[in-house]
C-alpha cells in the first residue's frame, strides 16, 4: 500500500481504496484512463519523474561490490 500511495500522491496513478473497490469502481477508473490522452500523457510525465530506469542495473552493481569483497 505504501508503494501504491507514493505514486497515487504524485499523480502518476489512481489508488482506490479496498473499501471502495468494486467491478463498476475499477471499470469506472480504467476507463477514464484510458479513455484520455490528456491523463494517459499526464500520468506517463509524472511516473517518469520518480522512477529510476536504470534501478535494475544499479542493484545488480551494489550486489556485486558486496560479493566481490
Amino acid at each position: 500500500t505504501k508503494n501504491a500511495l507514493s505514486v497515487s500522491n504524485v499523480g502518476a496513478a489512481k489508488l482506490i481504496p479496498e473499501s471502495d473497490l468494486t467491478p463498476d469502481s475499477l471499470f469506472q477508473e480504467v476507463n477514464e484512463i484510458m479513455s484520455s490522452e490528456s491523463i494517459q500523457k499526464e500520468m506517463s510525465e509524472k511516473s517518469k519523474k520518480i522512477g529510476v530506469p536504470d534501478a535494475a542495473d544499479r542493484l545488480i552493481k551494489i550486489l556485486t561490490d558486496l560479493v566481490n569483497k
